[in-house]
């Protein structure tokens, strides 16, 4: 009965629908008592194969006026179809087929594309028209004569009371010419930038009747991304949106890596409905104390007034201040660059294209000219707080057009990896090309570089005409007083209150950077002379890291090692923090430890290391006074 009556479904792959119509069936034998089940019902015209997004809104619902009998044998034909078999079955289905098509052409001016919702449920979304009054045949008019004619009840709106999905992520760019039919469909939540799961959001509002509850889990992003602030101002803030737990960068699923969280909402006005907040950052322990238990355990009420426009929505009521307090201090970093946040180069095969340096000495070895097209190269690992490492790896840059015959010891190389580069799908109009790039120039002039990931944010800037890879992001501009600002304690705090963290923050977790979340940090207006002070601070402390590091390569070189054969992960490269017992342990892989080494180096870098805490002490204290905390 509830399979019959109550649940329907739609969806683009064929293979899902059938899995889930499968599963219903399979409900149906699990739970019958008896020997002689009856016969499974026929679900084709309750879970669906369609586009369930570019059809029109059908929040309007079905008008029928004059047409009801129409409508009502179609749904007489559907009801009766769930149960039928062999020639009736195929009789009513024909029946069906051939109701809806006129029911489509007098409900739509011109053909609709895709799944057609006010049609397809015409059950659901068709007013429920008032009964026929004792007195009267005509539902819905006032005749004048008195006595002869009553006013009927309003029709009844239509629409689903629940709608549940998990909708499909799938980015902006390989929407193509799909987003032109979705942009007239889906006003409230448009922008060109959107993923497709956005508009899911869009067509789960307009299903719902009046109280109407969704629930939905899907990315993350929306609630952070530039795109997603329509979505945000139409559904966060003014409807009453009941619950969100946000699981981050956990696996909720094993094959996809997509940010998921739970949202629920209610087709009303927000009022002062509370939202239920809950972010969960250890999945082991959600499931086993329960997902219902823990949420409610971690989670905190926010308040209405936290929703709207400029406002800091999901964070806690402390949080919410800071936010507040330091958004209202300046302009987004995304203004501030002026749009200029850039992403590092996407080889699409760095086996190929990304080679260490006895490959790039063989290479210039061959053919002098090669050095024309070898770029040195850091990837998002190498960048640190206020400096880098580098692992000594290049980048082929053949850029499109490049004159490969012009570098022959260079195309020979990438010969070996024709097969693989030839499958890419981010390439030029050559296997040997790479894909597309509008600002190569950025990479030869100084800019601020920071790696997609870390523990704590680490931008530096880079005046040594460092290629950065697709792990770290380029802001262009040699801004002293913009990069003290990003590195202060206080923006790492602003920066936890609402970007993506796999992990626990407070427990080594690490923190997304990506563009999404970063244009959002606000750069506080300063006067020049503040400007002045705290970019010579940050130049001052980027140039003791950078002396710092220079003494801890000199200290891996003197043990037997190198920087290239290391990683940020060797506790070798922090020798203020080395004990002589663990760097004894730990160099003897090298050959006989000489502790007069390690204690030099340990001497030094303590040093330098206080000096660099008693700069970064200054800075973040101005930081936080052009914040106003």
């Amino acid at each position: 009965e509830i399979i019959q009556n109550n649940l329907y479904g739609v969806d683009l792959d064929p293979f899902a629908v059938n899995i889930a119509r499968l599963r219903l069936w399979l409900s149906l034998i699990v739970d019958y008592e008896g020997e002689n089940p009856p016969p499974l019902p026929n679900l084709d015209f309750k879970i669906e194969t369609g586009d369930s997004l570019s059809a029109p809104d059908p929040s309007g619902g079905l008008e029928t006026g004059f047409r009801r009998q129409l409508i009502d044998e179609f749904l007489e034909a559907k009801k009766n179809y769930i149960v039928a078999h062999g020639s009736e079955k195929k009789a009513l289905k024909e029946e069906i087929i051939a109701l809806r098509e006129e029911i489509s052409n007098w409900a739509h001016a011109r053909k609709v594309e895709g799944f057609d919702w006010q049609v397809e449920f015409a059950e659901v979304f068709a007013p429920e028209l008032a009964k026929e009054t004792l007195s009267g045949k005509m539902a819905g008019v006032v005749n004048q004569a008195g006595g002869q004619m009553e006013m009927t009840a309003a029709p009844k709106e239509g629409g689903f009371d629940i709608v549940l999905a998990n909708p499909p992520y799938v980015r902006q760019e390989l929407l193509g010419d799909y987003k032109k039919q979705l942009k007239p469909v889906y006003p409230e939540v448009y922008t060109g930038t959107a993923d497709l799961y956005v508009y899911f959001y869009g067509r789960a509002q307009q299903l719902l009747k009046k109280d109407g509850v969704a629930c939905f889990i899907s990315s993350n992003k929306w609630l952070r991304a530039g795109y997603g602030e329509k979505l945000r101002q139409h559904l966060l803030d003014k409807q009453a949106f009941r619950r969100v737990v946000d699981f981050g960068e956990l696996p909720v699923f094993d094959t996809a890596a997509t940010f998921p969280a739970i949202f629920l909402w209610q087709k009303k006005t927000r009022g002062n409905t509370e939202t239920h907040y809950a972010v969960v950052k250890d999945l082991q322990t959600c499931y086993e104390e329960g997902v219902r238990e823990h949420v409610e355990r971690i989670g905190e009420f926010l308040p209405a007034s936290q929703f709207g426009t400029k406002k800091p929505r999901l964070v806690n009521r402390k949080s919410a201040q800071l936010r507040e307090r330091m958004e209202a201090s300046g302009i987004p970093l995304g203004e501030y660059a002026q749009g200029q946040i850039r992403y590092g180069i996407k080889t699409g095969f760095n086996k190929a294209f990304i080679v260490d340096r006895r490959t790039r000495d063989y290479l210039l070895e061959k053919d002098p000219k090669s050095a024309e097209i070898l770029k040195p190269l850091l990837k998002g690992d190498d960048i640190r707080h206020y400096e880098i490492h580098n692992r000594e790896r290049f980048l082929i840059w053949t850029y499109i057009g490049v004159p490969i015959e012009k570098y022959p010891a260079v195309f020979a190389h990438l010969k070996k990896h024709e097969k693989s580069l030839r499958k890419r799908q981010d390439q030029g109009k050559h296997w040997w090309e790479l894909r597309a790039c509008a600002y190569y120039d950025i990479f030869d002039k100084p800019k601020i570089v920071y790696p997609d990931i870390g523990k704590k944010q680490r931008f530096y800037i880079d005046e040594n005409k460092y290629f950065i890879e697709a792990t770290a992001f380029i802001i262009p501009t040699n801004d002293w007083f913009l990069a003290g600002i990003l590195n202060s304690s206080i923006v790492l705090e602003y920066i936890k209150t609402f970007a993506s963290i796999l992990g626990d923050e407070n427990k080594g977790g690490r923190i997304r950077f990506k563009t999404l979340y970063l244009e959002n940090v606000p750069v506080p207006d300063a006067p020049e002379t503040e400007r002045k002070i705290i970019g010579n601070l940050a130049q001052k402390t980027q140039n003791l890291y950078s002396q710092r590091r220079a003494k801890v390569e000199e200290f891996l070189f003197a043990i037997g090692t190198s920087p290239a054969a290391s990683n940020s992960r060797n506790p070798l490269e922090k020798p203020w923090l080395l004990s002589e017992t663990e760097f004894t342990r730990r160099a003897k892989k090298y050959g006989t430890p000489d502790v007069q080494i390690y204690k030099s180096a340990r001497d030094e870098t303590v040093a330098l290391t206080e000096k660099i805490e008693t700069i970064e002490a200054e800075i973040d204290a101005r930081v936080k006074s052009l914040y106003g905390v």
